[in-house]
């Protein structure tokens, strides 16, 4: 069996890139291994971030949510997005580089610099067999403003409380929040 010589183990770049590789991998596995799929007992998120069309989700179910509130009545509501949502894949990227040098008769050098990049999606096989990307991460989309109008938007509590719960419930400053009366 060979020992390790941990004293010169990083004395060359070669060494340092496995290193380097290893310790990525490593992580890159223990990462993997926290991700856990939703339970049935989960709390279901107020707009999936997969929806097709978010923005109308989101005023669609503030609608409906916002109308049960006291002194409400009917409510419509409108949200502006600023960025839209955004799903990360994982992807296992290869680059390849050479570097090439010639002398040409008079002394002269010149190289060459090559790279390749090379980029393939991670897939994993679902128990059904079909094979669906591995995401690392959604990004939420940017909620940029939101107008309610309801019934009773010229009463200044239900103004408050609507403005109070959009806040909440979409975590935005309360000037990004308009309440108008319905006609």
């Amino acid at each position: 069996m060979k020992s390790i010589d941990f004293k010169n183990l990083f004395k060359g770049k070669k060494n340092i890139t496995y290193f380097v590789v290893i310790l990525a991998a490593g992580i890159l596995f223990v990462s993997l291994s926290f991700i856990k799929k939703p339970e049935s007992g989960d709390s279901v998120p107020f707009v999936k971030i997969s929806e097709p069309n978010f923005e109308e989700a989101a005023e669609q179910r503030l609608s409906e949510i916002l109308s049960l509130a006291e002194g409400a009545g009917k409510v419509e509501v409108m949200v502006t997005l600023s960025q839209n949502a955004e799903i990360v894949i994982a992807s296992d990227v290869k680059l390849d580089e050479s570097k090439t040098s010639e002398n040409d008769g008079q002394g002269g050098l010149r190289e060459i610099y090559t790279s390749k990049k090379s980029e393939e999606t991670l897939l994993v096989k679902g128990t059904d067999g079909s094979m669906t990307p591995i995401v690392l991460k959604e990004i939420t989309p940017k909620i940029e403003g939101v107008l309610i109008v309801a019934q009773g938007g010229g009463d200044a509590r239900v103004k408050q409380a609507l403005i109070q719960a959009v806040q909440i419930v979409l975590g935005i400053e309360p000037h990004k929040v308009q309440v108008l009366k319905m006609k």
